[in-house]
């Protein structure tokens, strides 16, 4: 059971937020016609890579990181190890992601594009031969969508196998821990 809830914790965690550290928030009036009319905000970060990173060996954390990872562990029903193993797999399936590069189109069509594995990328390359611009309009647009639509399938067969590599990583550690 702990195995199966590490492991969907440890891919949502990643994929939530794209591998990278953002926080989600949003304001909005509570429809009172009043000028002073107050305002609700909510910001989430707990999974947002808001915190610094982990270090490598539990003997390197601070008093003050190892109560929050004893906190949010606890919230979790973690215990300090699982939810240390989390964020490290964490941080391992978002550098094979942002590490992944994938190339859609062909170079005959004169369009190629290169990109991550994140969604949106964060590595985006096109590339555009003079065929390719010669080809016409309507034809480069198709061109670049077609490879575009060929990138994105082949940075989703990317995330897969990543993912697969860090559920094999994370079955590995559990067992190592019981």
């Amino acid at each position: 059971m702990k195995i199966c809830a590490c492991l969907t914790m440890a891919y949502l965690v990643g994929m939530s937020s794209a591998f990278s550290p953002s926080s989600v928030a949003f304001s909005r009036s509570l429809g009172s016609k009043n000028a002073h009319q107050p305002r609700i905000s909510t910001q989430q970060n707990m999974f947002g890579g808001g915190a610094s990173p982990l270090a490598e060996d539990d003997d390197d954390y601070s008093d003050e990181e190892q109560a929050n990872i004893d906190a949010a562990a606890k919230q979790l029903g973690f215990s300090a190890g699982e939810y240390k193993l989390v964020l490290k797999m964490q941080k391992t399936l978002g550098d094979s992601v942002d590490a992944l590069r994938v190339t859609g189109g062909d170079e005959a069509t004169g369009v190629t594009i290169t990109m991550d594995g994140n969604s949106p990328p964060k590595f985006l390359e096109v590339a555009i031969s003079e065929d390719g611009k010669n080809s016409g309009k309507t034809s480069l647009e198709k061109s670049i969508i077609k490879a575009l639509k060929d990138a994105n399938e082949e940075a989703k067969k990317g995330q897969q196998a990543a993912v697969q590599k860090m559920n094999t990583e994370i079955a590995e550690e559990m067992k190592k821990m019981a």
